[in-house]
């Protein structure tokens, strides 16, 4: 399932969904600061484990993000904004979503894309904890190779129960701290639809049985 920006909005739920929160200038600034450890055990954590991944699930999430990001270039105060791509693909390597927003979007864009989900699909963590992996071992973030790119912005899509990751959301465009929170807060946001949709059949369930005994 893939989309551009020109018809994005053509499905019934590509206006339904709600929009994450935009990263703050203080969680930047974190996000700066955390080496490839803590980069680690906060993507591990269960707030980014989804349910299930289904081609919905990744429909509702490239939305979600493509709502998110156009939302931080409205406030950008550039007179030129940049271009960006969005990828949303399984390891085996079947694309779920893709969207590229901006006139400066560009195969070059496509190609960082592409490298950047390489290093998830090789090392299973994100881009940018792979990259300060790298600078911690005093190597360069481009010493992977040249199919490779440990620059921020691709995150490891897992789902509760199984041990490694299962798909990757990847964005390109911003700098590596703003792409990477975008994608991983896309990721938050659709962990907790599910969870909330499934505590809330569960007290549905429960409020039948009750009706029933």
């Amino acid at each position: 399932m893939q989309a551009n920006s020109n018809n994005a909005t053509s499905r019934p739920d590509a206006t339904t969904h709600q929009t994450v929160a935009l990263s703050s200038e203080k969680e930047l600034d974190r996000l700066t600061q955390l080496n490839f450890e803590e980069l680690k055990e906060e993507e591990e954590d269960d707030a980014y484990k989804l349910l299930e991944l289904s081609s919905a699930d990744a429909w509702s999430m490239g939305n979600t993000l493509r709502s998110s990001a156009l939302a931080l270039l409205s406030r950008r105060r550039d007179v030129t904004k940049p271009g960006l791509v969005f990828r949303i693909q399984l390891l085996s390597g079947l694309v779920l979503f893709q969207i590229s927003l901006g006139a400066e979007s560009s195969l070059r864009l496509m190609e960082m894309v592409e490298k950047k989900i390489n290093v998830v699909r090789t090392y299973s963590h994100s881009s940018l904890a792979i990259g300060r992996k790298l600078l911690q071992q005093g190597r360069s973030i481009d010493s992977l190779g040249p199919e490779y790119a440990a620059h921020g912005g691709a995150f490891p899509i897992r789902v509760a129960g199984l041990e490694a990751p299962v798909a990757v959301v990847a964005v390109s465009g911003l700098d590596q701290e703003t792409d990477h929170a975008l994608a991983r807060e896309a990721v938050r946001e659709i962990a907790e639809r599910q969870k909330a949709a499934r505590a809330a059949k569960g007290r549905e369930e429960m409020d039948l049985s009750k009706k029933q005994v």
